[in-house]
């Protein structure tokens, strides 16, 4: 059992619509609300949030359905808990899966397969269950879990309550989904009272929140019965289709030709699929492999770790990795598993779409398996991207056919992103606004990064640590910071007038300043211009050489630079007084 401290060192940035799903669900009416967020939405720190209110009435159930997600769940919530509940107050937090029973905790998050087992133990220790969160709840229809909101009080929503027999039966049972529907057509109906907030993955790549897909069609689907209205292909019918040395060359020649550098999951029409397609890219000379629910825990996880560590470079797998699994630096995927599901569609490609600024992902590459003449309803990156029913594209679309390459069509999304600058490379990442706010990005070994955030002040520059943890959620914190408190118009390498043409003023400008270079849009000007005057760097210079250091401590910019003169003067040239006042003023550029 874990002891939670709010201590308040950190703060929790909340994208704004993780602040308006936490409104919805404190504000509904129903008992058992769905929130519906789409992978890379902050699911956990949404509940996390939840939880860290819903406690102060009682234990917290957090229900998963596979084990892996336990300790994901229970790092997230600790990590919320130490930045917004009461300065100094506790929480215990406790597991239950396989030999772990850590039930007497006030937020205990358990597997399911192992916690209906202890059912007539829990209700010993908690005769009431004030809140009960599942998570993926769109499995919330099969028998385990039905028997335990039988058992908690939570099921027997038909019934005319309320007043005292509202409050007996409990008080809010929260489900988690990236998608509220099921292939099997099971109604989730059965088991809660609706949506209360609900965000689609289109909005979250409009607002810079994901990485967008691009998509590359593979004609490689046909000899296979279209499904009717509703229902999707079976998995047996689609694997004797696909699962074939034609069909797998072909996926694997159009990966090679376009994602031979990308780290890739690839999702199978079976287990088979999985590994043949996994030794055929093993065969030429791509680390690979392939994972599936048949493949033992220990192997499972030691494969993954692999994955994200780099020494397996295609990880290809059949129903296990559509859920629960994040790997940020993945930028391809390979839908050999085709579908007519929304939600397996988003659930598959969701895995790629994070953002890694730190390794330059700009998007993510979907090989879109699809039919060679047939018209199959498939679900592709086309209908993900379409506007939402009632909803008006605005301006132009960036998706469009590209010329066709091999019989293969390449279809592109608008690029989002946070204009982040590399500030020294592979180290320091910032982006700024027109006022001077900042939030930077300094890596602080291979798996962890600091965030600092403040205002460029010329006469008191300094910055304040806002976050840190590992690059995943410290590039995801920064991204949200940028868009909460930043200008857009600034920050954002969308805006539209970053990429016309230069002025004639700012051609001049460079002229008079004696830079060559002609930009060649409005972004590349500002940038020339900003950059150190001549002057401004001959000061520095002189003061380097006194302190005996590099030309790796030249300032970036003329703000910068502006900085360090005056921390010059104001020093009178003092080295150890000026030095110690830029570091603090400047910790990217002069911390180790």
């Amino acid at each position: 059992m874990q002891l939670v401290t709010a201590t308040r060192q950190q703060s929790l940035a909340l994208r704004n619509y993780q602040q308006e799903a936490i409104e919805a669900i404190k504000n509904n009416k129903s008992r058992r609300p769905v929130l519906v967020l789409p992978t890379g939405g902050g699911k956990t720190v949404v509940s996390s949030s939840i939880i860290a209110e819903r406690v102060k009435k009682g234990t917290v159930l957090f229900l998963v359905h596979r084990e892996e997600l336990i300790h994901q769940t229970v790092d997230k919530f600790q990590k919320v808990y130490d930045a917004t509940g009461e300065l100094g107050s506790t929480v215990r937090v406790g597991i239950v899966q396989a030999d772990q029973n850590e039930m007497d905790a006030d937020v205990v998050v358990a597997s399911v397969q192992s916690f209906v087992r202890r059912l007539e133990d829990w209700k010993n220790i908690h005769p009431k269950t004030p809140t009960i969160i599942t998570d993926e709840c769109h499995h919330a229809t099969a028998e385990t879990y039905k028997k335990i909101y039988k058992e908690l009080g939570y099921l027997d929503h038909l019934l005319e309550t309320d007043g005292d027999a509202l409050e007996q039966i409990g008080d809010m049972h929260l489900g988690l989904t990236a998608t509220p529907f099921r292939r099997d057509q099971a109604k989730l109906d059965q088991i809660y009272d609706g949506v209360a907030y609900s965000v689609s993955m289109k909005r979250l790549i409009d607002e810079e929140y994901l990485v967008p897909p691009v998509s590359i069609s593979v004609p490689a689907l046909e000899g296979v019965t279209s499904p009717n209205k509703g229902q999707d292909f079976s998995d047996r019918e689609l694997d004797a289709a696909l699962n074939n040395e034609i069909a797998n060359q072909k996926i694997y020649e159009i990966w090679n030709e376009y994602a031979k550098d990308r780290l890739t999951i690839g999702f199978a029409t079976s287990v088979d699929h999985a590994k043949d397609l996994a030794d055929l890219f093993s065969g030429r000379g791509v680390p690979s492999a392939y994972v599936s629910g048949a493949t033992p825990t220990k192997e499972r996880k030691e494969i993954i770790e692999k994955f994200t560590q780099k020494e397996i470079q295609a990880l290809f797998n059949y129903g296990v990795l559509t859920e629960g699994f994040d790997e940020p630096e993945a930028s391809a995927v390979i839908i050999a598993r085709p579908t007519t599901s929304m939600g397996l569609y988003q659930q598959m490609v969701g895995r790629g779409l994070r953002i890694a600024p730190w390794i330059g992902k700009k998007d993510c590459l979907v090989l879109d398996v699809v039919g060679v003449s047939e018209n199959f309803p498939l679900v592709t990156v086309e209908t993900l991207l379409a506007p939402e029913k009632g909803e008006v594209a605005k301006g132009k679309s960036d998706s469009k056919p590209n010329t066709e390459a091999g019989g293969y069509t390449f279809k592109l999304a608008k690029r989002n992103k946070i204009n982040w600058r590399e500030l020294r490379k592979g180290k320091v990442y910032e982006v700024s606004d027109f006022d001077q706010r900042f939030v930077r990005v300094t890596l602080v070994d291979e798996t962890t990064a600091r965030v600092d955030a403040g205002v460029r002040d010329e006469i008191n520059p300094m910055s304040q640590k806002v976050f840190q943890g590992n690059l995943s959620d410290a590039f995801e914190y920064a991204n949200t910071y940028a868009h909460v408190n930043l200008q857009k118009s600034a920050v954002s390498s969308t805006a539209g007038w970053l990429d016309e043409a230069p002025t004639e003023k700012q051609i001049e400008a460079l002229r008079n300043r004696g830079i060559l270079e002609t930009p060649a849009t409005k972004e590349e000007a500002a940038r020339l211009l900003n950059r150190a005057t001549p002057k401004q760097i001959a000061v520095i210079d002189k003061f380097l050489k006194r302190a005996r250091l590099s030309a790796m401590y030249y300032p970036d910019t003329m703000q910068e630079a502006k900085i360090m003169i005056d921390l010059i003067f104001s020093n009178h040239w003092e080295v150890t007084g000026a030095l110690s006042a830029m570091r603090r003023a400047l910790p990217y550029k002069f911390d180790a």
